[in-house]
């Protein structure tokens, strides 16, 4: 039995080891990127994940010939330092918040001078369609742009605060050597740590933005998507809650690794003996997890309590938690599916999405 394949949303770019747990649950992980063979801007190209089997990449519009106009775009608000760049990511990210009504306008204005049109007469729908595009993509890229300087500005900290551990360690004559594995995981912790913040209102925007990219698009089928965003968890239960008067079912926590040794393995080499040791657990897990027809009987239950056992006792055993690190996944089942939950109620039946949301939290 193949291991689950996942969408993973709303990022659109794997940019640290933080999101190893991923592909530990899901044999594949596919992910949308604003832009077609695009590793040349705020992102560069991880060879252990986005160019790997494990991992899919998807450009649902491709940009054709206004590819390099894009890019060159981005460069221009990524390197830029006057106000031209803060202007045009606050406009973007406003244009994206506002319902549809006297500020569309203004929104199509924006993105038909960036690509050189005429905006003073009335646009056609296709290139309305087209202007929303690009604003997702400006959305979806920023994001990604800041995400990128975020995780930099963590990292230095980390650095930092060892440079210090270190001295004082030295200075009291105690200079004692850590396992690798162990710091690695440390490491990792406290990057988490130092990027976990509220974002909600920024997180929302790339949100709607990323499902505005999706919209009508020939998505990959997968009968679970996953985030590691607890805030767009959050906006997807809040949107459920106002519909139906509830938060959507919890129905299971699941244990992960937050790192694996690769000390004398590569990535690819390391996640595949991790599926192999779990091969006769995790796939029937996911695969009763993405059972959305109805609710298991009390012989199924304790027949599932007893494989979630057998799950834990195997990590305790193959991957203990103080040299691998433990994350956890929920995964929720949803009334309706995903999209409906977005908060752009056109795009409720232009989007293919399951029921299932796994969060990936610390």
């Amino acid at each position: 039995m193949k291991t689950l394949e996942t969408l993973y949303f709303p990022d659109t770019a794997i940019l640290t080891e933080r999101q190893l747990p991923l592909f530990l649950l899901f044999e594949k992980v596919n992910l949308l990127a604003p832009v077609e063979d695009d590793f040349s801007s705020s992102t560069k190209k991880p060879d252990t994940f986005m160019d790997s089997r494990f991992c899919q990449v998807h450009t649902p519009y491709p940009l054709g010939e206004d590819r390099q106009r894009f890019l060159y775009l981005i460069n221009d608000i990524q390197n830029r330092k006057d106000d031209y760049a803060a202007q045009l990511s606050n406009i973007t990210l406003a244009s994206m918040s506002e319902r549809k009504g006297t500020g569309d306008d203004a929104k199509y204005q924006i993105v038909s001078s960036l690509l050189g049109r005429d905006s003073s007469g009335s646009e056609d729908s296709n290139d309305q369609h087209r202007d929303l595009l690009w604003q997702a993509r400006l959305v979806l890229k920023i994001g990604e742009m800041l995400d990128k300087e975020e995780e930099e500005v963590a990292r230095s900290l980390v650095n930092l605060d060892e440079s210090e551990a270190d001295l004082f360690t030295r200075l009291k004559g105690e200079d004692d050597e850590d396992d690798d594995l162990v710091t690695l995981y440390s490491d990792i912790d406290k990057i988490k740590t130092k990027l976990d913040r509220p974002r909600t209102d920024t997180i929302g925007k790339r949100l709607r933005a990323w499902f505005r990219f999706a919209g009508g698009a020939d998505l990959p089928i997968c009968p679970v998507w996953s985030t590691t965003r607890q805030e767009v968890a959050d906006i997807l239960f809040t949107n459920h809650d106002k519909k139906h008067q509830h938060e959507p079912e919890i129905l299971a926590a699941l244990h992960l690794p937050t790192i694996l040794d690769l000390s004398e393995k590569r990535v690819e080499e390391a996640l595949t003996e991790f599926h192999e040791a779990a091969r006769d657990l995790l796939p029937p897990i996911l695969a009763q997890l993405s059972e959305t027809s109805r609710t298991p009987n009390s012989e199924e239950v304790n027949s599932w309590e007893e494989t979630l056992k057998s799950w834990q006792n195997f990590l305790d055993t193959s991957y203990p938690e103080e040299q691998f690190g433990r994350i956890s996944v929920s995964f929720y089942r949803f009334k309706e599916p995903l999209a409906h939950y977005s908060g752009i109620d056109e795009l409720v039946e232009g989007v293919v999405s399951p029921h299932i949301l796994a969060v990936f939290a610390k």
